[in-house]
């Protein structure tokens, strides 16, 4: 492990506690985000007449489940009662990179459901989806910025990753062998 302070003192424990923050606010941002994407896109479907490619793609609906796993990945990874005064547990790593790697999944996603509801609403506001197409541009239109939470949650997750992997320990094989070569020359 590489700590810039020797490992398990209290500066160490601290920024490995306080830095668990970000992956929990995330959960518990995307988790009802997710909830309210999938409900807005059963909605569009029910109110869907006209069928127009991007509407029946049942985008949001997949946005959302995406957004309420990485929310569930957060918060487990947030949560955790692991002591972080020691080496993180290889149950730890399996979290991270559970978030990491559906951070990066849902960055895929949400990046082309954004994408979709801009498509969405600028289809349905010049040519009318539904007799309720009102209704259709506002459920487009919140899903916008839905969609872009969603993105954001995402990025922080990769940011996460990328910024904090090294203070949990969590290195490359790379980084791995420069830091064997250096505890070895120092022995000798």
């Amino acid at each position: 492990m590489v700590c810039k302070v020797p490992c398990g003192t209290g500066a160490d424990y601290q920024v490995r506690e306080e830095k668990l923050k970000i992956p929990k606010y995330v959960g518990y941002t995307l988790i009802p985000v997710g909830i309210i994407n999938i409900v807005i896109g059963i909605v569009t479907l029910v109110y869907l007449t006209s069928y127009k490619y991007p509407l029946p793609t049942g985008y949001q609906i997949w946005t959302g489940i995406l957004a309420i796993v990485i929310g569930v990945f957060g918060v487990q990874l947030g949560s955790t009662s692991e002591n972080m005064k020691q080496d993180v547990s290889p149950e730890f790593r399996k979290k991270f990179f559970a978030f990491f790697w559906s951070s990066n999944t849902v960055n895929w996603l949400a990046t082309q459901g954004f994408g979709y509801a801009i498509a969405s609403t600028v289809i349905c506001e010049v040519s009318g989806c539904s007799d309720k197409n009102d209704l259709l541009v506002a459920l487009h239109a919140i899903t916008i910025a839905l969609t872009l939470i969603i993105c954001i949650g995402g990025w922080m997750g990769q940011y996460f990753f990328y910024k904090f992997r090294k203070t949990y320990g969590i290195l490359s094989d790379k980084e791995i062998q420069q830091l064997s070569t250096s505890q070895m020359m120092q022995k000798s």
